[in-house]
């Protein structure tokens, strides 16, 4: 299932707003604002229903979210940076210094953003995630970070919470960045946020791969200590190492001696393999190999100089090919040659067509992505002595004819299904599916692979020699 999107309307916005000087004041009504306003500093408030959120949460899993603000352009478009923070439910009869209302707002977790022009579109980072999702966040606090920029800021009385969710992954949004002598905690940075984040995206790839992920939160980790800080990252690694074996990747990790101080390099391993796209769980097919059932190749004989591609009603046999030993290769583009080859006359050439049926366990797997590896044979004839384009096209034929068919019902050469590449002699290259050929093989239009004698004129040999057990790894998710 695809991912899904559900925009929330902000419910109310409200303004505090302090002397610099310092005292207390009821949070009120009013365009969300932030920086100083004369002698006051203010803080914006944006309200969402929390209702709608728990509501729209409900039994799904949170990929992403987005905060869209809008700025009163009355009170200038120039870029300015403020803070972001989630915030729970606030008590609208209490009043609140300044201090106390950023710490009722989170701002261990506050996000840095560049507030320009008229709209601002802000992606939440985890940690906001793991806070809307345990219904721990319907307000959004914007304000000015330590050391920031104090200029007045004036948002409109509206805003939008977009909040997606699926099973699509959606690469993950971090709070803040970790670099090697950074604090690790301070008030607008928190390191128990900063892991519960890791461990929020961690847990969404672990459940996308069906292996078993971590709860930091247990009382044997103590996560607010820097004592057991090793052990909380132990214990992600062995999580991680499920996943990377499911995905069949390894990770060089960093050694961590006993009584290590955070370290930045062990969070942004984690951090980074999480970046990557998680679809890089393989199952591999190789076509032809029993299992995948077999390939056809088809050819078209042409005498003379001349070349014109064979149009997709050109009928041919399509031949088995079971083995290498009777010279059916599969085979792309088109073979000059000579019938007499001591005169050197009746020159003479094949275009070559090949196709590969995806076996039927393949064509039922939901695939979110697939790399073709394909191996161009090493030979010493001159015809193969360069790299040569290949094109890969979708199959359309459900089942091998019994006779000739033509090229068109076999193949469709008016998608091309991958990325062209340079198929040198005695290397193995690799050729990423299009979009077309996905949706193609979800929806039963095709059925597997081909390729054919190539897109227009070819001087000299244009043929690339294919062999026979071309590999094709297929990344999926169910």
């Amino acid at each position: 299932m695809a991912n899904i999107s559900n925009v929330i309307w902000s419910s109310a916005t409200y303004v505090h707003a302090v002397p610099r000087a310092g005292g207390a004041a009821a949070i009120r009504s009013g365009k969300p604002r932030k920086g100083l306003s004369g002698s006051e500093e203010c803080v914006g408030v944006i309200s969402f229903p929390a209702a709608t959120i728990a509501n729209d949460l409900s039994g799904q899993t949170l990929r992403a979210a987005r905060l869209t603000i809008h700025r009163d352009t009355n009170y200038g478009t120039a870029s300015r940076a403020a803070g972001i923070a989630p915030c729970g439910a606030l008590d609208l009869s209490q009043q609140y210094t300044h201090e106390q209302l950023l710490n009722a707002g989170k701002r261990g977790m506050v996000l840095p953003v560049t507030v320009s022009g008229g709209d601002t579109i802000i992606e939440l980072p985890g940690a906001m995630l793991r806070e809307l999702k345990q219904g721990r966040c319907c307000n959004f606090l914007i304000y000015t970070i330590p050391d920031g920029d104090e200029h007045l800021v004036v948002l409109t009385g509206s805003a939008e919470l977009e909040l997606i969710t699926g099973d699509e992954w959606v690469t993950p949004v971090w709070t803040r960045p970790i670099h090697q002598g950074d604090l690790v905690s301070w008030p607008d940075r928190s390191h128990i946020a900063t892991l519960y984040e890791l461990e929020y995206y961690l847990n969404l790839r672990a459940a996308l791969n069906g292996v078993a992920g971590t709860d930091i939160s247990q009382p044997v980790y103590d996560i607010g200590a820097f004592a057991t800080w090793r052990s909380i990252i132990l214990y992600m690694r062995e999580a991680m190492q499920r996943i990377l074996t499911k995905e069949g990747r390894t990770i060089p990790w960093n050694t961590l001696e006993d009584g290590c101080m955070p370290n930045a390099l062990a969070v942004n391993q984690l951090r980074e393999y999480l970046e990557s796209e998680p679809w890089s769980a393989t199952c591999d097919y190789t076509l032809s190999d029993g299992r995948a059932g077999d390939w056809r190749r088809g050819y078209k004989y042409n005498e003379g100089d001349s070349y014109q591609r064979a149009p997709d009603n050109y009928e041919t046999n399509w031949v088995y090919a079971g083995s290498e030993s009777n010279n059916y290769y599969p085979m792309s583009g088109s073979w000059w040659d000579y019938v007499n080859q001591q005169q050197k006359t009746d020159k003479y050439r094949e275009n070559f067509y090949t196709c590969w049926r995806f076996p039927s366990e393949l064509l039922g797997l939901r695939i979110r992505s697939m790399r073709i590896e394909m191996t161009a044979d090493a030979t010493s004839d001159a015809g193969f002595a360069t790299g040569n384009t290949v094109i890969v096209y979708p199959m359309l034929a459900s089942t091998w004819p019994s006779g000739k068919a033509s090229i068109g019902s076999m193949m469709d050469r008016s998608s091309m299904a991958m990325n062209n590449q340079n198929a040198w002699p005695g290397t193995t290259f690799s050729i990423m599916a299009s979009q077309d050929l996905l949706d193609g093989i979800k929806q039963g239009r095709y059925f597997g692979i081909a390729v054919d004698d190539g897109n227009g004129v070819i001087d000299g040999y244009g043929t690339q020699r294919l062999k026979q057990y071309t590999k094709v790894k297929v990344y999926i998710n169910e």
